[in-house]
């Protein structure tokens, strides 16, 4: 913003926000796909439980309500199971990312 003429600060911050903005909302959906097919890759495989819990963690927050009590421990610990590693890995992706981008930067980007 320093570099700008002072007739195009407002551009150049208008520029910077949209950036900024555009990257959260791609970062979000970048992760919570991730995240989506993790949970539900893990889970594919499990046809004990009912086809709308393999799917998303919110139908199977519906289905857990009509679990019955002695299939309630399993079917908690099954969904937040897959939960936890779709969530991990939604966020290490991103994470070994952004560290393996610092590293090009700092090896190719030159020093004064």
């Amino acid at each position: 913003m320093s570099t700008l003429p002072t007739a195009q600060v407002g551009i150049g911050a208008a520029i910077n926000n949209t950036t900024r903005n555009l990257g959260t909302v791609l970062g979000v959906a970048v992760v919570g796909s991730i995240a989506a097919t993790s949970y539900a890759s893990r889970l594919a495989h499990q046809t004990a439980l009912p086809q709308a819990a393999r799917q998303s963690i919110g139908a199977a927050a519906e289905v857990a309500r009509h679990v019955p009590a002695a299939d309630a421990r399993a079917f908690h610990a099954a969904v937040a199971g897959a939960f936890v590693h779709g969530a991990a890995l939604g966020f290490a992706i991103p994470a070994g990312t952004a560290l393996l981008t610092a590293i090009v930067i700092y090896r190719y980007l030159p020093r004064h």
